[in-house]
């Protein structure tokens, strides 16, 4: 099992990463405005967390690529893609995500809120890097 990177088309990952920060704008914005109102983010900071927030959401596309790839995960094989966002998310998201419950540092409702937006964030990007439109590697 190789990890390359060499052979990825990073257009795919733009592409994943757009829709990335789109389906997190659905999720907060429109989902999530009592959370986003607790959060007291302020508007003058939005353009950089946004920026951070995308090129965060490529670099996501890039490790979900390299994974796909190596586990032989077949263009247009969506199953394989969203097992494998799921697997991705379960292990390495909601993990860290979930220990702020258990240590009393964030209440259980608004982190399954926020993991929930990772695990469908992530296997959107899937279904778009192994779609073979744009095939990502």
């Amino acid at each position: 099992m190789a990890l390359e990177i060499s052979n990825i088309n990073y257009l795919a990952i733009i592409v994943a990463a757009i829709a990335s920060f789109v389906v997190g704008y659905v999720w907060y914005m429109l989902l999530g405005k009592k959370m986003m109102k607790g959060a007291k983010i302020e508007h003058k900071g939005m353009l950089t967390g946004s920026v951070g927030e995308y090129l965060l959401a490529a670099i996501m596309a890039v490790v979900l690529a390299v994974i796909l790839n190596a586990a032989g995960i077949a263009t247009a094989d969506y199953g394989g893609a969203i097992m494998t966002a799921f697997w991705v998310w379960l292990g390495f998201i909601a993990t860290v995500q979930f220990s702020k419950v258990v240590w009393g540092m964030e209440k259980f409702n608004d982190v399954l809120f926020k993991s929930l937006y990772y695990l469908i964030s992530l296997a959107v990007m899937a279904i778009i890097l192994v779609c073979g439109v744009i095939p990502a590697y």
